[in-house]
């Protein structure tokens, strides 16, 4: 079986789901797996597909800075994924939220927000997608 064989194999499969699919027309990747502007979630697993080696992971943002050097702004400029749109399973964004949204999280939040500083260092210069 060829990989793009597996690849169409793998996008049928009743355990993935897509988490993100760009508007039409979706591109097959040249060099890598899967599609422009698609991200592939495991459902029985919760991990999602890397677009550069096709290995699945519960923390794929981890994954691509530290195996393929690459930051997560440029993963999902490269495959056209949104820029605010997590890298990571649902149980490890469910974890970030529910810490994030506990009383104490959210009064240390009050004390420091400065939304100016925020727009200014945004890693991402504010961009959409």
């Amino acid at each position: 079986m060829t990989t793009n064989d597996q690849q169409l194999s793998i996008m049928d499969s009743e355990e993935i789901e897509t988490l993100f699919k760009c508007e039409p027309p979706i591109e097959k990747l040249n060099n890598g797996y899967g599609y422009n502007g698609v991200l592939l979630r495991n459902k029985v697993t919760d991990t999602l597909q890397c677009h550069i080696c096709g290995k699945w992971f519960a923390a794929l943002n981890l994954h691509v800075d530290r195996k393929h050097k690459v930051t997560c702004v440029d993963y999902r400029d490269t495959y056209q994924l949104p820029f605010n749109f997590p890298l990571v399973s649902r149980a490890i964004s469910k974890a970030h939220s529910d810490n994030a949204n506990r009383p104490a999280s959210l009064e240390n939040l009050a004390k420091h927000r400065d939304p100016l500083k925020a727009r200014i260092f945004s890693p991402n210069g504010n961009k959409k997608r």
